[in-house]
């Protein structure tokens, strides 16, 4: 039919299934042992005041790897100045060296990293003497984020537990980011006046659909499923396989990329659409169905209250299903929790970001104007946020003395002018500026997704026939998972993503052919 308008690596309970693995397991097991020894540098020198086990970050080598390991799981392993410092050169060393084939990140406890040490930022951004450290602070994070998307070194993310705020900086970037049944991601900064940085709104700009959209507005969460399926992660890895996969990737001899994605998919769970939200009393997974139609369409507009709007008729008519309803009329809820000015604030960076030609570090740099704003005084929210949510605790149904307190004062003309502007705010003119990464390797061939699953643009440009290689003929289902499959290297979970997109955004037409609705 033509178209229509034509680890710790190698521990030693571990066993491996080949003596030769087995082999290279005591050598990392000893090399490991002597990087502990010899302190947190991993070198016989310090990599700040903090020595041994009780160091907030641990270097670990194995055969190939080189695994940094933040160590603060009684504080979720936030993300403190002195952690940025170990880390920073830690990494620049490592991608300079020859035996240095991978570089992994992981975190100890239930948390990979929840977030940045905010705390010690608001009383830091309460007085004028003391600001340059906040801003000192959200450079130097940023910066570490930046060096790592830009590595010339394959960087592996193991996001196993909760992924949030600074924790979704060291891991989005990463070409090969792994979830698990314990992750739990989210950029909450709308909760604690602020808007999502470290990157994250070009990763949100990019999401299917307006997924990101909602992340960025609502501070909600994602499972490790939820975050596979939508491409925030490469590869879903069941927790207990972590360690064995960590094995693996550093018994991989010289490895090219293709091979450690390999690796890693000897340990994936082929995840099954049906799963999603199916857990007992579980709502309906937002990524998927008529809640996903809903959210597209909610979330769309560039003013938040047409988005205030389109949810509250969402939730009123009858005509809608339940599950609809139900998710429009608590996503509108929980907007109005959120500090008005970060709303705006928020939408307006995704939106940008979302421009052509628009770079992952245009990203950096206007977060950084966004964040210097923040602390400068630009808005009252911030610290008044970190204080009535992580200081003082306020109840989570208590909403925090916002100002202005409603979204029809905050003037969207002055958000763009103190929040984007560097002509009209001085915030943003004196923000201070990235530098290049340690590799010098650019931003400008970044992709996020070759190694994760099909996004839905993709998948529409085959069915349309827009895609180089489509075609002049429509497609059937079969043949378009062949096609990603082959293109996606037999990867797991393709079907089931390509499943749920042609459910939810095609018609079948009679002999098997698919038309985008």
């Amino acid at each position: 039919m033509l178209r229509a308008g034509s680890r710790r690596v190698m521990t030693s309970q571990l066993k491996t299934s080949s003596s030769a693995t087995s082999r290279l397991g005591l050598v990392s097991r000893h090399m490991a042992s002597a990087s502990s020894a010899a302190g947190p540098s991993g070198s016989g020198s310090s990599s700040g005041p903090s020595h041994g086990d009780e160091a907030p970050v641990l270097f670990e080598q194995g055969y190939s790897t080189r695994t940094f390991i933040l160590n603060r799981p009684r504080a979720l392993n936030a993300l403190d100045q002195e952690m940025i410092n170990m880390i920073t050169p830690k990494i620049a060393e490592w991608n300079k060296s020859e035996l240095c084939k991978i570089i992994v990140s992981r975190g100890n406890g239930r948390a990979f990293c929840a977030g940045g040490e905010v705390k010690s930022l608001a009383k830091f951004s309460a007085s004028e003497d003391t600001r340059p450290l906040a801003i000192q602070y959200f450079k130097s994070e940023f910066q570490l984020d930046y060096n790592l998307a830009t590595l010339e070194k394959p960087y592996v993310a193991v996001m196993d537990g909760i992924t949030m705020g600074g924790g979704v900086g060291l891991s989005a970037f990463a070409p090969f980011r792994i979830a698990t049944p314990k992750t739990l991601f989210a950029m909450p900064e709308t909760k604690i006046g602020y808007a999502p940085d470290v990157g994250s709104t070009y990763v949100l700009a990019r999401l299917d659909g307006e997924i990101g959209t909602y992340l960025a507005l609502t501070a909600n969460t994602l499972t490790g499923e939820e975050c596979f399926r939508l491409g925030l992660a490469t590869h879903f890895v069941e927790s207990a396989r972590i360690p064995q996969l960590l094995d693996r990737l550093a018994s991989l001899e010289n490895p090219d990329r293709a091979q450690i994605n390999s690796a890693i998919e000897e340990f994936a769970d082929d995840v099954d659409g049906a799963r999603l939200g199916a857990k007992e009393g579980a709502p309906p997974s937002i990524i998927t169905g008529e809640v996903r139609q809903a959210l597209d369409y909610a979330f769309a507009p560039s003013q938040v209250e047409e988005i205030f709007s389109r949810l509250e008729a969402l939730a009123a008519n009858e005509q809608k299903s339940a599950d609809v309803r139900q998710w429009a009329s608590e996503t509108r809820q929980a907007l109005e929790m959120r500090s008005p000015t970060s709303l705006r604030v928020a939408l307006e960076a995704v939106r940008r970001a979302s421009g052509d030609g628009y770079r992952l570090s245009d990203a950096f740099q206007t977060e950084l104007g966004i964040a210097t704003a923040c602390v400068s005084g630009g808005t009252p929210d911030f610290i008044k946020g970190i204080n009535a949510v992580l200081i003082d605790k306020l109840p989570k149904d208590q909403r925090p003395d916002w100002s202005p307190s409603t979204l029809a004062e905050v003037d969207p003309s002055w958000v763009k002018s103190t929040f984007f502007d560097s002509r009209l705010s001085s915030y943003v003119r004196d923000a201070p500026r990235l530098s290049p990464g340690p590799s010098g390797k650019t931003d400008a061939d970044l992709d996020l997704n070759f190694w994760a699953l099909p996004r839905e643009r993709n998948v529409r440009a085959y069915v349309l026939g827009e895609a180089k290689d489509s075609g002049e003929y429509a497609i059937s289902f079969e043949d378009l998972v062949t096609r990603f499959e082959r293109r996606k290297s037999g990867k797991k979970g393709v079907r089931a993503k390509l499943q749920e997109i042609v459910d939810r955004c095609c018609d079948v037409e009679e002999g098997g052919w698919l038309k985008w609705k």
